[in-house]
């Protein structure tokens, strides 16, 4: 699964619980809401608290979850993006 905003994760949970074993989170621009930016090979990424807390649940239930700027560039993994903002 493959979405642009974490907070369709939220809407997408059943989903995802149900049939996503990975999910890539690509080009997350800033908002009036975000106060995390993570920067990495893949790019840059802005995330919200609630952002951070959707992403961790996701984690927490066994699905994967990376970022990736465009489809021919690297996958960064959640776990080294979050020790980032931590």
């Amino acid at each position: 699964m493959i979405v642009k905003f974490p907070q369709k994760l939220e809407e997408l949970k059943e989903e995802i619980e149900q049939h996503a074993e990975l999910v890539i989170l690509g080009n997350i621009a800033k908002r009036s809401d975000t106060v995390h930016k993570v920067s990495g090979a893949t790019g840059i990424f802005y995330l919200s608290d609630r952002d951070v807390e959707i992403i961790d649940d996701i984690i927490s239930k066994g699905t994967e979850v990376c970022f990736q700027q465009l489809p021919n560039t690297t996958k960064t993994n959640w776990d080294a993006f979050k020790k980032s903002i931590d």
